[in-house]
């Protein structure tokens, strides 16, 4: 059960710090995707379940983004939260990885369409 729920593989960066999740987007000339995700959280268990796993979001994400998800309780989440004063999850942020401003921001669970939607509206 625990599979059904977890991000698709080899969608998401494993660079281990967020410094490093930037540099990685910043050299293939990308945007990050931060998805600051928690644990106990339902709707963060469907954005891997229903919104990553989606073929149109999974064609934005590998043209335009590197994704990188963080749990809240983590180093890496801390540090992310602190930064962009997220309130609660999941958070997903468009970043730019060279200036790090949040270009666009939102909390709550969006499907795969809706997601493609704000991915297309950004770029």
């Amino acid at each position: 059960l625990q599979s059904l729920f977890q991000i698709p593989p080899g969608i998401a960066s494993t660079a281990p710090t967020f410094h490093d999740a930037k540099q990685e987007a910043a050299d293939a000339g990308k945007w990050l995707l931060v998805n600051i995700q928690d644990s106990d959280s339902f709707n963060c268990a469907r954005l891997n379940r229903d919104t990553w796993s989606d073929p149109a979001v999974q064609r934005y994400l590998a043209r335009s983004f590197v994704l990188w998800q963080q749990d809240i309780s983590s180093r890496n989440g801390f540090l992310v939260t602190t930064l962009y004063k997220v309130g609660r999850t999941p958070y997903v942020a468009a970043i730019d990885p060279i200036t790090s401003q949040a270009l666009v921001a939102f909390t709550g669970f969006l499907d795969g369409p809706r997601m493609s939607r704000v991915l297309a509206q950004f770029l």
